[in-house]
């Protein structure tokens, strides 16, 4: 937390924070979630979280509670992470992998933009009704930076809510 408010009150453009399974605390998104009351412009970004321990519906509800908590200053990342974490580490099956991140990916999209999902695929199997007005909220702030001119160089998807955004990195 110190870290945070120091390089905001440094000048810092961005802080950004691991998602180190199996390591310990902190958990990126919490901490995210925490830093973004307490920092005022400063872009809030996770390195990759992992998406096969954490469920897209669940994901989707943490980025846009960090996304309400910091007037919509989050950049998300997701990935894979490496097959011995996921499969010695959480005792998860790492087949597929490709199909896996791209069900992901289409159940993570519309939630994050506020839509409903409906998905019945071999990994995931969701029927979601679109975020709640409380969820989608987040839409009514405003982005800092060079984020409100173009997506970043980095970003492989924007995701827009409403006048803000999310980026998916």
């Amino acid at each position: 937390m110190a870290y945070g408010r120091l390089g905001s009150s440094d000048g810092f453009d961005c802080v950004w924070a691991p998602s180190v399974p199996l390591v310990g605390p902190p958990d990126a998104l919490v901490l995210l979630g925490a830093l973004g009351p307490v920092t005022s412009r400063i872009e809030l970004g996770s390195y990759v979280v992992p998406t096969f321990p954490r469920h897209p519906v669940v994901l989707a509800q943490q980025a846009l509670t960090v996304q309400q908590s910091s007037s919509n200053r989050l950049a998300l990342g997701i990935g894979l992470s490496h097959k011995p974490v996921i499969e010695t580490g959480f005792g998860l099956s790492f087949s597929h992998p490709i199909r896996h991140l791209r069900e992901y990916v289409a159940v993570l999209t519309p939630l994050l933009a506020g839509r409903a999902v409906q998905m019945s695929g071999q990994h995931y199997r969701v029927q979601h009704q679109r975020a709640t007005r409380c969820e989608a909220s987040a839409a009514a702030g405003r982005r800092t930076g060079a984020a409100d001119a173009a997506p970043r160089r980095r970003t492989g998807r924007r995701h827009s809510l409403g006048r803000a955004a999310m980026d998916l990195v």
